[in-house]
């Protein structure tokens, strides 16, 4: 009998667990499909000519007569994990990309932004390539460039991030070299890991509890942040 009452009583744990994971799988699909359904399309400060080191189209594959275009965006917030981060996507007079909002630590502690499938990261000459320059106006916290090889939500591929300082309502520039690209997971460094130029598909900027290498990022902390692009392009 009390065996019985066990087994029932592990059916039962293991029926809530199951049904709470795949509860909470619908939700960061749901959220997932809401923010690359909100899609920033007028930045006009960041084309996709600027993926490529000399120019061209970074649209479309050799032959195909694709037009250059503007970057498009999306947001991604710790809300995917159970955070409390708010965030959105404008442009400012000169059709600079601003993404601005209130960040929270309470159950996550990230807000994010990225570049959309539309206009992909294609590096036509990795073999060329060293660098990603990047110009933005910051709040003064400690932002992070991130590049990434894949879009799905599911992928296992690792998020190689920089970071980036800023300083509040002043505009700065920074080269920082692919080599220098730490590849991470959930904000943590993953070891063993190395960067393919010719595999990189899209680029953004995260403002996160963590730096690059994973230790607590001294500038984080709760409050409104906003940061203007100017540009990023690989050279």
């Amino acid at each position: 009998m009390a065996g019985t009452l066990a087994i029932t009583g592990i059916t039962i744990c293991a029926t809530a667990l199951g049904w709470t994971i795949a509860k909470r799988i619908r939700f960061v699909r749901g959220y997932w499909k809401t923010c690359k359904a909100e899609i920033l399309t007028d930045a006009h400060g960041v084309k996709c000519s600027s993926w490529l080191a000399g120019g061209g189209d970074s649209n479309a594959d050799a032959g195909d007569a694709v037009p250059l275009s503007t970057a498009s965006w999306f947001r991604v917030n710790d809300v995917i994990m159970g955070g409390r981060s708010t965030s959105e996507l404008s442009t400012d007079e000169k059709g600079r990309l601003v993404f601005s909002g209130n960040l929270s630590t309470v159950g996550g502690g990230f807000v994010s932004v990225r570049t959309t499938e539309d206009c992909p990261v294609r590096i036509r000459n990795p073999e060329g390539v060293s660098s990603v320059r990047v110009s933005l106006s910051g709040d003064g916290q400690l932002w992070k460039v991130n590049l990434g090889t894949s879009h799905s939500l599911l992928s296992a591929d690792p998020t190689w991030s920089h970071d980036v300082p800023t300083e509040s309502d002043a505009l700065t520039t920074h080269t920082l070299r692919l080599s220098d690209f730490t590849a991470t997971k959930r904000g943590r460094p993953v070891k063993g890991a190395v960067l393919d130029p010719s595999a990189v598909c899209y680029a953004g900027l995260i403002l996160s509890l963590y730096t690059q290498t994973g230790e607590a990022n001294p500038r984080f902390g709760d409050g409104p942040f906003r940061v203007v692009l100017h540009e990023l392009e690989f050279v």
